[in-house]
Formats: structure tokens, C-alpha cells, sequence
């Protein structure tokens, strides 16, 4: 966690960095950083882009790496106006996976409640000539 030292009163507020992550001057393998459980990013071949804390940063430096710290960006929530509902998000992804098919949740739901019901009615009648 950072803290900010803007007055006596503030409270610390967390952030994350965006770093470019390379293999520095040590023998160390870029292919190890997909295992250390980060948030990667797109990027260029010969480094890891990556979205780490302060900690996740030492404890890459720790390994070996060299990592570069680009930007912070403060935890805060998310902003209301990127998240959509059901039907946007289906129609998004249809239109950037045209030959997809993708499933109808809803009717996937409708269909398992049906077998669902039908095991049960089965189950019944089973019981019904055992007695």
C-alpha cells in the first residue's frame, strides 16, 4: 500500500502500478512471470506487461526482474457507465464473435429446469411401483 502525505489528516489510498517487466542483466525465464499469479497486459515481444502492486513489484525485483514502474492507477470503484446489463453484453460480444455461436442462457435455464422436472416425475413413478 502507498500512502499519500498530502496533510496530517489523510488517509492512505491504494494503488496499483502498470509496469513493463523485462529479464534484466540476471539469468532469470519471462516465462516464470505468468505463474507468479499477475494481472498481465498486452505486450511487446521480449518483456511482461503487467498491473502490480508495490509488494507484487519487490517481490519481482526479489526474483530477479527488472521491472519498470509506468503509471498508477488508484484503486476506486468501478465506474457505473462501463457496466452493462445482460442483453448489451450478449449483443457485444455477438458482434465481436460473428461466428460464434453462443449460447441462449436463458433458454439453457428453461432446458435444465425441464429435465430437472422430468427426472423428478420419473423418480415418482418409480417409488409409485416399488410400493
Amino acid at each position: 500500500m502507498v500512502n499519500s502525505h498530502d496533510g496530517a489528516d489523510s488517509a492512505p489510498h491504494e494503488v496499483r502500478f502498470e509496469a513493463a517487466i523485462f529479464t534484466g542483466d540476471r539469468h532469470v525465464a519471462m516465462a516464470d512471470v505468468p505463474a507468479m499469479d499477475l494481472d498481465l497486459l498486452p505486450s511487446a515481444p521480449g518483456e511482461a506487461r503487467v498491473i502490480v502492486t508495490a509488494d507484487e513489484a519487490a517481490r519481482l525485483v526479489e526474483r530477479g526482474f527488472e521491472v519498470r514502474l509506468l503509471r498508477a492507477h488508484p484503486i476506486q470503484p468501478l465506474d457505473p457507465a462501463l457496466v452493462v446489463d445482460e442483453d448489451a453484453g450478449e449483443q457485444a460480444l455477438a458482434a465481436m464473435f460473428p461466428d460464434i455461436d453462443l449460447p441462449d442462457i436463458d433458454q439453457t435455464d428453461d432446458d435444465q429446469t425441464a429435465d430437472d422436472q422430468t427426472a423428478d416425475d420419473q423418480t415418482a413413478d418409480d417409488e409409485k411401483e416399488g410400493e
